[in-house]
């Protein structure tokens, strides 16, 4: 019954997906719960300080949790003395360990999601009432039938889900529930010991419809179809410079579909309006204002369940997170609007096209290329970046022992830059404009050369300030591994940043 109002920490979450024959359709998706803002951080540090071994993680990570997360939430919230509580604090902390590890492993399996009907799965786990779980909150809004579709992510959880609730206590149960939607509720509140800021209270509103209507409506600069058509352009251009890769791995990206800016349907003011049409808020009061049209946004994007999304739409469309995201089952890319903004140039915005092949180009091909290369042998061009990146390290971190996460970035980003430089050169021969206006005091600049500046003046990031960081590292590499590079720039043979060979 808690579902919005235990966040991301319920013990099944439930949102939308689309049917696996029918990607229009919407059907239930349950999906473990996501502990990373609980638990990550006290994780994080606990490896860092004591690097535990496998055995030794789970205690320790028990110990922290209950020590710098629940005791200070008790203390605080409850106004208790944790002391008076202990047990019951371990029973908890044991708990958020279990699920974590439960889901962390779940999501190791494949296949990553499974589709069955509600009876089908009904049978498959009937240690868990599931029937009565979803009777108790979502049957109110999505009238279920057994035969239905579901979508379940990660199924593995749920079956070791109920290994984790025939040992546990039904106290330990409950109190984790208080405590979790005690925690995700929190940020509603006004503490004066704690500032809440502007910044805060955007973010939250960010997340309501009502909201990323005013905003289509204020910043609405572009043209979508225009979009639309660069960006299919731009998986022309990944599919030809990839034509020797064996057919069965560009089918992906032959589908890959593009999701741009925001739905129509944000545009439509009754039925943006229709789901708060009813409530009565009082403005002085935020907590309850803001919990209360959340929740009612919720109730109706699940009730639109067994429905058909628009042409346009998707079952996830942040149109106000500055970050691009693939889905999977939709196999297609989601831009926001909120991404589509300074420093992301489209067509049709004053400035020239190698601005917008470096920016709105290439950070759109790095996600093609992040698709494409998770169904693809990597080895070999992981051996070939190792060296050369280790190269670019410094002495601390030259020996690591796994650079593998770095290096797989690596190559999608040298991908990116690789067919980003292609697709402009190709769009300068068709259009026949050799040279187009020089960015300020680069006069001396041709066209490709201004590409690489603003490509190099986007991806800066203060991970690269230390020398021999990881980040310097990858942005040097992707630079050595382009031939375009080193002839536009005059690199030396002398130089390590010199393109001996090409690995991607």
């Amino acid at each position: 019954m808690l579902d919005w109002y235990s966040g991301e920490f319920n013990l099944i979450m439930y949102d939308r997906d689309v049917h696996p024959q029918d990607r229009s359709k919407l059907v239930l998706q349950l999906r473990p719960p996501n502990l990373e803002k609980i638990i990550g951080g006290v994780k994080m540090e606990l490896v860092q300080l004591a690097k535990p071994s496998e055995t030794e993680l789970e205690p320790l990570l028990q110990l922290s949790i209950r020590q710098n997360v629940l005791n200070e939430f008790v203390r605080q919230q409850l106004l208790r003395d944790p002391r008076d509580v202990q047990a019951q604090l371990d029973e908890v902390a044991q708990l958020m360990v279990e699920l974590d590890s439960a889901a962390a492993i779940s999501s190791r399996m494949t296949p990553n999601t499974t589709y069955m009907t509600f009876k089908q799965l009904f049978e498959a786990i009937p240690q868990l009432d599931l029937r009565g779980f979803l009777n108790a909150g979502l049957s109110t809004v999505y009238h279920w039938a057994e035969e239905d579709t579901v979508s379940i992510q990660n199924f593995e959880y749920l079956a070791r889900l109920a290994n984790i609730m025939a040992s546990t206590s039904r106290r330990a149960v409950a109190n984790y529930l208080l405590t979790v939607t005690a925690m995700n509720l929190k940020q509603y509140s006004y503490f004066p010991s704690e500032q809440f800021s502007w910044r805060e209270c955007v973010e939250q509103l960010s997340q309501l419809e009502v909201v990323s209507k005013l905003y289509i409506e204020q910043f609405r600069r572009f043209d979508r179809s225009e979009v639309s058509q660069y960006l299919q352009t731009l998986k022309t251009d990944f599919l030809s410079t990839h034509r020797n890769t064996p057919l069965q791995y560009l089918s992906t990206i032959n589908r890959l579909g593009f999701y741009v800016g925001f739905p129509k349907r944000l545009l439509d003011e009754d039925s943006v309006w229709m789901p708060l049409s009813q409530l009565s808020l009082d403005l002085t009061d935020y907590f309850n204002s803001i919990v209360r049209v959340s929740k009612e946004e919720r109730n109706f994007a699940l009730s639109q369940i067994g429905t058909y999304l628009d042409s346009d739409d998707a079952p996830k469309f942040p149109v106000l997170s500055a970050d691009m995201l693939f889905d999977p089952h939709l196999g297609a890319i989601v831009l926001p609007m909120s991404f589509l903004q300074a420093p992301i140039y489209v067509p049709g915005d004053d400035v020239p096209m190698y601005g917008v092949y470096s920016s709105l180009g290439v950070t759109v091909l790095q996600m093609i290329a992040k698709v494409f290369w998770q169904g693809v042998n990597q080895n070999s061009q992981l051996q070939c970046l190792d060296n050369v990146f280790r190269g670019f390290l410094g002495p601390d971190r030259q020996n690591s022992v796994n650079l593998d996460k770095d290096l797989i970035y690596t190559i999608e980003l040298s991908d990116a830059f690789k067919t980003t430089l292609y697709g402009y050169a190709k769009w300068q021969n068709d259009h026949s404009i050799h040279h187009e206006k020089t960015l300020p005091a680069y006069d001396k600049f041709d066209s490709i050369s201004s590409l690489i500046v603003t490509f190099s003046t986007l991806f800066c990031n203060l991970e690269g300030i230390e020398p021999g960081s990881d980040y310097e590292a990858m942005m040097n590499t992707v630079a050595s591994n382009s031939r375009q590079y080193s002839i536009n720039f005059h690199c030396s043979n002398s130089s390590r940043i010199f393109n001996r060979r090409t690995c991607v």
